[in-house]
């Protein structure tokens, strides 16, 4: 589900003009009587805590991640802080966002490019790149936009990584025999069916739709983020066992529903898994799934669209991270038949040929 970015009003501000430290002194404050919720997670192998205030804020925010739990003690590389409106009472001043449309999003940077900013109507987050901390106001949970449930935070926090040497993916990512096999695509080409297929058949799942992925020739590594899935209103019922667990959105325009797998299919989440081929799946009008050989050209065409352009700064650094991952590994169309069922034996045919 990709959002696209409204450009609308001056998106590069004078430092005094950053909200940033009026959201750290409101954190503080609101902190003073009312305990944060907390969660240390280990995201592609660095330490993030992320405390929340609101109790009904964190339950929705942290459940994504809570599949990644890192141990006890050690400091934070990064800290995550979000303030509930509802249960502080605190608003931060207006924001200029278009009235009209589905998505109101506004990226924003400081002139000197050391806080990153995303604004929505209800959501106000700001990245410190030099203190390493996140901190975020969020009106009410009944207002989240579905990326927001099922993967927060993931537009600051690609770029927190993306300087680390993570690279976020728009992807999907299961686990055959110890081999990452990633569907990549772009919306509606079958990434969530796969992935999501895989997993009930009992493979390793790291995501369906976001992902992470470091390292170099011939050792990339993907990394699973969030224990999370979405899938379309009218496909749900290809997945009957998934509807039980299902959430619907908070507002009428967003067409799918979120699952939060942790519970029911925590056994089956990863974290970390070495990358062994790009798939490419995509509907035909036929009964049975098949696999055949796909070309460099095609893969980087699938893949770079929405898992670069999409980034809060697109940068040369990442396409070259990508174009690298796509040459390095082999590449295959994944041409998914009206059977469902028959989707994770041809994975898992190709897997045991690589």
């Amino acid at each position: 589900m990709i959002q696209s970015v409204v450009e609308v009003g001056d998106q590069i501000l004078d430092l005094p003009d950053v909200p940033y430290a009026q959201l750290c002194g409101a954190f503080s404050q609101a902190s003073a009587s009312l305990e944060p919720e907390r969660l240390d997670v280990l995201v592609a192998g660095f330490r993030v805590r992320i405390r929340v205030i609101g109790r009904a804020l964190a339950a929705t925010i942290l459940a994504p991640m809570a599949h990644l739990p890192a141990a006890a003690g050690g400091a934070p590389d990064l800290t995550i802080d979000v303030i509930h409106g509802e249960d502080t009472g605190y608003t931060p001043p207006e924001t200029c966002l278009p009235t009209e449309g589905k998505y109101g999003i506004l990226l924003k940077t400081s002139a000197d490019g050391r806080f990153v900013g995303e604004e929505r109507r209800h959501t106000r987050s700001w990245l410190d790149r030099e203190q390493n901390r996140i901190v975020a106001w969020y009106q009410s949970e009944g207002l989240l936009n579905l990326d927001e449930r099922a993967r927060p935070f993931h537009k600051l926090l690609s770029t927190w990584l993306e300087e680390r040497g993570v690279q976020f993916l728009h992807a999907g990512l299961i686990t055959v025999d110890e081999r990452g096999l990633l569907f990549v695509g772009n919306g509606g080409a079958g990434k969530s069916t796969s992935s999501i297929a895989c997993m009930l058949s009992g493979m390793g799942y790291l995501g369906d739709d976001f992902v992470g992925f470091s390292g170099s020739s011939p050792h990339f590594q993907g990394h699973g983020i969030y224990g999370t899935c979405l899938l379309a209103n009218h496909h749900i019922h290809r997945f009957p066992v998934l509807e039980r667990i299902s959430k619907p959105a908070n507002h009428a325009f967003e067409d799918k529903r979120i699952m939060y797998l942790r519970g029911e299919y925590g056994g089956g989440l990863g974290t970390r898994i070495g990358l062994s081929a790009l798939l490419l799946p995509r509907v035909v009008d036929r009964a049975a799934t098949r696999t055949r050989a796909a070309s460099k050209g095609e893969a980087l065409m699938a893949i770079a669209p929405t898992s670069v352009m999409f980034l809060p700064r697109p940068s040369k650094a990442a396409f070259v991270r990508v174009s690298a991952l796509v040459e390095s590994l082999p590449t295959f169309w994944l041409e998914l038949g009206r059977d469902v069922d028959a989707i994770p034996a041809a994975v898992s045919a190709l897997a045991r040929n690589l």
